[in-house]
């Protein structure tokens, strides 16, 4: 405990301040410290505290005393006595009384350099202006005459240093002080006595006439006697003005060479190695370097590395303490004993060791004032520990670990550690395994051994150590051990080293809600979670769970990409879930879950709600707990979150499958359909039905299966597995018509209409689709009609019949726009686009092109917009803009790619192949023509294989080579023929041109 009055008034406990209330209670404790342990007369304090004492002064201070007293710590007694007041302490733990204590044995001291030492750590405990807010007029004196205490153990000190002989080293303090004190003539005989032992005779001389007149000028007093007698003497070299023989000369000041060795495998982290020594040997501000990240992301070696790499910049020395913030069964190091181990290493032991935290770092601070040092404070547990370690000039160095970003050390600068490049990982296991070791190994292997760690440099060490030391172990070996991704953990220990104790310890740090939200978290089956998912899972809401969110990102037990997304590293998330496993009960955990299940299937509906407004509404299931769900305003922020939550969605699906959350995982499913349909992620879309289909049997929920049977077809219709898609309507039909479900009859019954366009059955699609639009007409179900007016005009476009085509598309396009459909009506103008270049109508093919562009690149739809880039490919070749042509079925090309559609692919290939050929580049156009036929063939899509061979064939006769176009044509002719598509008559014509070529 300590009482700090030279300077503003503190109490400091364990450390920390004390908060001693007003003003007035603050400048109470601080006149009785001044006389501890002896009573103070009331009207000494009224005096005191008060330039108008209130009405009833007695009563005032009465109030003050019993407020201070609450206020002190325990064990410091606050008492009325002999009619005042009397505060009972030890007074060596109260500052100024240390102070008296240390002059006092100072005047006793005979060694000059001792006086002077313990003269500096006296002063070493003012820390500003005594007593600032004691501003009466009757504590002037008081005042007063602490600041002439002070200024009169200055000029000891420095009367005892130069007694050492230290004259050099005090001539530039000492014309600071003369600048302060103009007025004090020993500091003048110290400056002039100094100057001249120092070989500077002249300047001595011109120093005592400046003192004298500047005496006269500020101050009215002539030069004092001793001064003038100090003149003489200067003035003839009096041999008595030398230093002293006995005088001991200053020992050397020690040089501390404390880093722990370089690490020999110590590699990568190159970006953040610069920033450490551009901020330690810059010369601009502040040099600390507060280095953070998660356990075992290799914060130690790359400190203890750069601190190596700066030892030649600071030549004066390089301390080094282990902070132990995080340390198996060790208490963090006290700021108090940190400073002991620090000034110790700077030779600073014993009696001249000050007792309070405050007095040694200000003395640290001085030890360190002139000096080139770099510090190096490893595994810090805050900023309160770190902050009285830090020198006070920039012509030190300090680099400062810890498993938290500091964020309260202001003037650093912040380097956060994140997750090693796969390179960088993969050198760093070599090096520490050796390369000798790992000759023969597959870089395949070796490449997954560093993934499944995680990149993390303590896991890749142990991993390469373990391997290292077991010669009957491959890395394929090693690998399998680390599959397994609940005993991953437990392979990742070698020794006393483990990755899972290395977590242990920050986890052991947190408060009981944060080590419950971290443990929780671990049960996320998607790779990352926002907070509405966070506030589900513990069961409250988005306010209470934000801060603590904050709290793990700041001790780097979750990471954060974006804002309000969070997310484990790898190794976390394991060792997150076992400790959720391992204390919370399975009941908790089960019911955690459901929550976050149910947030996840109440917000996809809603989002749904917004990207497909009018669709079938489904009954989704109740939730077990009521929990905030985000809310959405319009398309954009609904796609937006899919886009976010997709992954998640996706695992949450195969999760609840799995583990028996059956309704949900169904539902979910359903749910995401329309998003996946939207941007075609076909994979997803069909992985996750798989899962739904089997919850729903698993339920003996009809509808469900059938649902989900006629959503999964639409997916495999998508990717070209027509029949498959065929296979699932099959079953769902049935279904359907067993639960008397017309509206589920007449969405499958289109569906199917799809899936035998896609083979080439156009007649059994147009019955399809007509059967689909009755039923939709009758149901009322205008949006399910527009939807089959579509497919039905796009069925009679394949069939030749361009005028029902117009008919049909123009009446879908009526009802998409009256309904607000956006996307659907993108879809429709593509196919109007189509049959207006059928009719010969160009414009208003481009004109419905161009805003079917519009539409689908605003709200992300990549099919459409892939379809919408061929029709603009194929206007601009029938206008001869060939290089633009090109642009957009390029475009087309990428886009079907990206999204995984076949057909569209296939589809763009010949545009590029038509644009190429029409642009006289036959080798172009052959080989793109060629890529469409394997695609198409592997399709098994009878149009689009008629379009390619078509294709190769024109190419082909107009390059002089009827007898290899024939082929080509006659095939292409078979095709459309069997589609009864009226591309026929065309290739008949170019049949006939080869026959012509041929005689010719």
């Amino acid at each position: 405990m300590e009482f700090l009055l030279l300077g503003a008034i503190e109490v400091i406990v364990d450390g920390r301040p004390v908060e001693l209330g007003r003003r007035r209670e603050r400048c109470l404790l601080a006149v009785l410290l001044l006389d501890a342990g002896k009573p103070v007369p009331s009207e000494r304090l009224i005096e005191l505290l008060w330039d108008e004492p209130p009405a009833d002064p007695r009563k005032a201070l009465q109030i003050h005393a019993s407020r201070l007293r609450r206020a002190l710590p325990a064990g410091v007694q606050l008492t009325s006595a002999a009619g005042g007041y009397v505060v009972q302490v030890d007074r060596d733990a109260v500052g100024v009384h240390r102070f008296t204590a240390l002059v006092e044995r100072a005047r006793r001291c005979p060694e000059p350099a001792e006086r002077a030492e313990l003269l500096r750590d006296a002063l070493h405990l003012w820390r500003g202006p005594v007593l600032p807010e004691l501003t009466t007029l009757g504590s002037r004196p008081i005042r007063a005459r602490l600041e002439e205490m002070r200024v009169d153990a200055l000029e000891q000190r420095v009367e005892a240093d130069l007694a050492a002989g230290h004259h050099h080293e005090l001539l530039p303090e000492l014309a600071a002080l003369r600048a302060e004190h103009p007025g004090r003539d020993r500091l003048a005989r110290a400056r002039l006595l100094a100057l001249y032992r120092a070989g500077r005779k002249a300047e001595a001389l011109q120093e005592y006439e400046d003192a004298a007149r500047q005496l006269v000028d500020e101050v009215g007093l002539d030069p004092g006697p001793q001064l003038r007698d100090l003149h003489t003497a200067i003035l003839r070299d009096d041999p008595d003005l030398a230093v002293s023989h006995t005088a001991a000369p200053a020992p050397p000041p020690i040089r501390p060479a404390e880093l722990p060795a370089d690490l020999p495998s110590f590699t990568a982290r190159q970006a953040e190695l610069a920033e450490i020594v551009a901020a330690c040997t810059s010369a601009r501000g502040y040099s600390v370097v507060a280095l953070d990240g998660m356990a075992g992301s290799g914060k130690t070696a790359l400190a203890v590395h750069a601190a190596h790499r700066l030892c030649d910049d600071f030549p004066d020395g390089q301390l080094h303490l282990d902070l132990h913030g995080f340390t198996a069964g060790v208490e963090p190091v006290t700021a108090a004993d940190a400073l002991e181990r620090l000034l110790s290493s700077l030779g600073v032991t014993g009696a001249r060791l000050p007792a309070g935290v405050a007095e040694r770092a200000a003395l640290y601070r001085s030890v360190l004032a002139d000096r080139r040092v770099l510090v190096l404070l490893d595994n810090a547990a805050s900023a309160d520990q770190v902050l009285p370690l830090l020198p006070g000039t920039p012509s030190c160095g300090t680099i400062v670990t810890s498993r938290q970003r500091l964020a309260d050390i202001d003037q650093a600068k912040h380097v956060s550690l994140t997750q090693l490049s796969h390179a960088e990982a993969g050198t760093l296991f070599t090096r520490v395994c050796t390369e000798e070791r790992l000759a023969a190994e597959p870089d395949d292997r070796l490449d997954q051994v560093v993934e499944h760690c995680g990149r993390l440099p303590l896991a890749l060490r142990i991993a390469a150590a373990r391997l290292h030391s077991r010669p009957a172990w491959s890395v394929g070996h090693l690998l399998d051990r680390l599959r397994d991704e609940h005993r991953r953990l437990a392979e990742l220990r070698v020794g006393e080293r483990s990755v899972a104790g290395a977590f242990h310890l920050s986890y052991r740090q947190l408060e009981p809600d944060q080590q419950r939200l971290f443990r929780l978290a671990g049960l996320v089956p998607g790779t990352d979670f926002d907070t509405g998912a966070a506030a589900a899972l513990l069961g409250s809401s988005v306010a209470e769970v934000g801060p603590l969110l904050d709290d793990l990102l700041d001790m780097h037990l979750l990471e954060q990409q974006t804002p309000d997304r969070y997310q484990f590293h790898d190794l976390l998330r394991g060792y997150a879930a076992d400790c959720a496993r391992a204390e919370e009960p399975e009941a908790q955990r089960r019911a955690a879950v459901t929550r976050l299940l149910d947030w996840y299937l109440h917000a996809a509906n809603a989002a749904n709600e917004r990207l497909d407004p009018g669709r079938r509404q489904v009954s989704v299931l109740e939730p077990a707990q009521q929990v905030a769900q985000p809310t959405f305003t319009g398309l954009d922020d609904a796609a937006a979150w899919y886009t976010a939550e997709n992954q998640n969605l996706v695992a949450a699906v195969h999760h609840a499958a799995a583990a028996g959350w059956h309704v949900h995982a169904w539902q979910l499913a359903h749910c995401t359909h329309y998003y996946h349909y939207l941007r075609s992620h076909i994979g997803d879309w069909v992985t996750t039905h798989h899962a739904a289909l089997a919850a729903a049997r698993h339920l003996g929920d009809t509808f469900a299966e059938a649902e989900t049977l006629t959503h999964l077809s639409a997916a495999y219709g998508r990717s070209g597995r027509a029949q498959a898609a065929i296979e699932c309507l099959e079953q769902a039909l049935p279904l359907y018509r067993d639960l008397g479900d017309r509206f589920g009859e007449a969405a499958a019954t289109n569906n199917l209409g799809a899936a035998y366009m896609f083979t080439g059955q156009r007649d059994e699609s147009r019955r399809c689709f007509e059967l689909a639009l009755e039923l939709r007409q009758s149901l009322g179900d205008e949006r399910g009609e527009a939807i089959t007016r579509n497919n039905l005009g796009k069925c009679f476009i394949h069939l030749g019949r361009a005028d029902e085509a117009l008919l049909q598309l123009r009446h879908a396009l009526r009802q998409h726009r009256q309904l607000g459909r956006t996307r659907s009506a993108a879809s429709t103008l593509v196919n109007l686009g189509v049959v207006y270049v059928q009719l010969g109508y160009y414009d208003r093919a481009l004109a419905c092109a161009e805003e079917a562009r519009a539409t689908t690149e605003q709200i992300g739809d990549h099919d459409d917009l892939a379809d919408t880039h061929n029709l603009l490919g194929v206007l601009a070749t029938r206008r001869g803009e060939h290089g633009t042509a090109r642009d957009h079925h390029a475009r087309a090309l990428a886009l079907s790619r990206q999204i995984g559609q076949p057909s569209l692919e296939a589809d763009a290939l010949n545009g590029l192949g038509e644009a190429h050929h029409a642009a006289g580049d036959a080798t172009a156009a052959v080989a793109h023509h060629e890529q469409a036929l394997a695609l198409a063939d592997r399709l098994g899509d009878a149009m689009l294989v008629g379009r390619a061979r078509h294709g190769l064939g024109r190419v082909l006769l107009a390059d002089g080579a009827p007898e290899l176009a024939e082929p080509h044509l006659t095939a292409a002719l078979a095709a459309y023929t069997r589609m009864r598509a009226p591309e026929a008559t065309q290739v008949r014509d170019d049949l006939a041109a080869t026959v012509e070529t041929a005689v010719g």
